[in-house]
């Protein structure tokens, strides 16, 4: 089944808003207290980082091509 939500990765490899879980879980990488949650709509997935990002959750921005390097 493809997963056709938007995620958030709070803590990773490479912090953002990802399409689909195989990219968030990518962007998560093999970290040990990573984390993720999932939202229907981009724009409530893009309000959820940039809320995590301004509580200092989110240590750093990354855009997706930060983690076509990575194999999950």
């Amino acid at each position: 089944m493809n997963d056709q939500l938007w995620h958030v990765v709070i803590r990773g490899v490479a912090p953002g808003v990802y399409f689909g879980e195989h990219a968030a879980r990518l962007a998560m990488g093999n970290f040990e207290n990573a984390e993720q949650w999932k939202r229907l709509l981009r724009d409530e997935a893009n309000a959820l980082f940039v809320e995590a990002y301004m509580d200092g959750k989110v240590c750093r921005l990354s855009a997706p091509a930060d983690i076509e390097d990575f194999d999950g």
